[in-house]
């Protein structure tokens, strides 16, 4: 899946506790911690989690999703390390086309050539919709973890995104700007964070890093409080 995933875009999520330890959870408790932990804030809850999909391995366990429209993988070993690898939303073939129907008019307003090596859209809304999962999901594992777990590493990344274009279909957000990465990979860089931060302060972490993507696409200036109040609308929203 992992192979497949790389033909395209994909998200990498990678989560590692410090100190680590091999067998902090059986692989029951794996499951337990995996599914009680599961963030439903979009129609798809993250992680994907069906128990028939879900498989044991060596120290680990895995489950892969292989849909039409969207593809995900991930194991959570033993060790509390979690990896999580999937498709972007935006390659879904209805959003796809809405998003290149909305960014030809952004094009003709604002005269913008040059653009024929499109190669696809990242959504400014979907992005930081992702990311609020991410931590949302690794806050709540934080909390079942033993207490001598008080570190711990979180590194996300946006593969295959060179000449992908940041905008954003809802023209209620007024975000009315288009700005296209040459850039392969967007990785964020190496960071630890503590037990108290993931758990107190998830919300504003992820904000903090959705606006680090969207500095490496060009966007220098995103409005700080406008990201919020869209996060808090993700959150309210059924």
């Amino acid at each position: 899946m992992i192979e497949k995933l790389k033909k395209g875009a994909y998200w990498r999520m990678r989560f590692v506790p410090h100190p680590v330890s091999d067998k902090m959870f059986t692989l029951k408790e794996c499951r337990e911690l995996v599914k009680g932990c599961r963030v439903r804030l979009r129609e798809r809850p993250f992680p994907y989690f069906r128990p028939e999909k879900i498989v044991n391995e060596e120290g680990a366990i895995q489950c892969v999703h292989d849909g039409k429209t969207h593809k995900e993988w991930w194991r959570m070993r033993q060790s509390g390390q979690f990896e999580h690898h999937s498709s972007l939303r935006e390659e879904d073939p209805l959003l796809r086309e809405e998003y290149a129907e909305f960014l030809d008019i952004l094009l003709d307003e604002s005269s913008e050539r040059g653009w024929d090596d499109y190669s696809g859209p990242i959504g400014i809304s979907c992005l930081l919709h992702t990311i609020t999962e991410y931590f949302t999901f690794l806050a709540g594992c934080v909390q079942k973890f033993p207490s001598g777990n008080t570190e711990f590493n979180i590194e996300i990344g946006l593969h295959g995104v060179r000449n992908r274009v940041l905008v954003e279909t809802d023209v209620e957000k007024k975000w009315d700007v288009i700005f296209k990465t040459g850039l392969e990979e967007i990785q964020t860089p190496e960071r630890v964070f503590t037990h108290g931060e993931l758990i107190a302060h998830a919300d504003d972490l992820a904000v903090d890093t959705a606006i680090y993507f969207y500095k490496n696409f060009g966007w220098r200036d995103p409005d700080r409080k406008q990201l919020e109040k869209e996060q808090q609308k993700f959150f309210r929203e059924p």
